[in-house]
């Protein structure tokens, strides 16, 4: 064998490495497509379900507070910076601090379940692990609130 058969030889497998190389690749990425498709069409579910949940969820607050009205003498709605906190409402009556979870409960289907958050939640107040604390803020003597002046911009001219 010559050197230019060697090389041609050499050259024909290197082509049909290639060739297999390139067919798996392919292969392969179409299957990551559809892996990509099934688990975005899980996703959007998951996010659609996620919302349906959380909309109904705050629509079982309000119906919930409006119901607790008459039943209250002091109730609070408990707005948070944390997008999962575990309590809802606290309500005062005269003989009870009431610490309110609004769970939605569909006719015919079980009971909402609480969180990992809210059991925790749940837990400490059973076990009478509840504090009252006062804070007090210091203002610092310089604090003032003012008025800002608002600058006019003035527009160049054209020449």
């Amino acid at each position: 064998m010559t050197i230019g058969e060697v090389a041609l030889f050499l050259l024909g497998i290197a082509v049909v490495v290639g060739s297999v190389a390139a067919v798996y690749i392919i292969k392969l990425r179409e299957k990551m497509d559809k892996l990509q498709a099934r688990m975005d069409k899980m996703m959007s579910a998951s996010k659609l379900t996620t919302w349906e949940n959380r909309k109904t969820g705050l629509y079982s607050e309000v119906l919930g507070r409006f119901g607790l009205m008459s039943e209250y003498k002091q109730l609070a709605v408990i707005g948070s910076s944390s997008e999962n906190f575990s309590l809802d409402m606290i309500g005062v009556k005269d003989d009870s601090v009431d610490y309110i979870e609004f769970k939605q409960k569909r006719v015919g289907q079980r009971q909402g379940k609480l969180s990992d958050g809210e059991e925790l939640v749940k837990k400490l107040i059973d076990e009478k692990k509840v504090k009252y604390i006062i804070k007090d803020v210091e203002w610092p003597e310089w604090f003032e609130i003012k008025d800002r002046e608002i600058k006019k911009k003035m527009k160049k001219r054209k020449n």
